[in-house]
């Protein structure tokens, strides 16, 4: 049980980390364009994915929560012993 709980925490932390990689890239290119480093067709290809990042941050809320709450039912059950 052990191992599934690590992996889940696991994707579930990847998947924070990659929205706000996505955020981190998009917000950096932004400001390059307004410097005027990126050729301009380049630049029309840009924009923000906030929905994008919202999706995957809210995706990844799920599996948190899901063995979070198994992990307090396993840890009250041993209590009891």
């Amino acid at each position: 049980m052990s191992a599934l709980s690590y992996f889940v925490i696991t994707g579930g932390v990847a998947m924070l980390l990659t929205s706000a990689g996505v955020l981190i890239h998009d917000a950096r290119f932004a400001t390059e364009q307004k410097r005027g480093e990126v050729p301009p067709s380049v630049a029309q290809l840009n924009r923000l994915r906030w929905r994008d990042s919202l999706a995957l941050v809210l995706l990844s809320w799920g599996p948190l929560l899901l063995i979070a709450s198994v992990l307090a039912i396993l840890v009250r059950a041993g209590a009891q012993r």
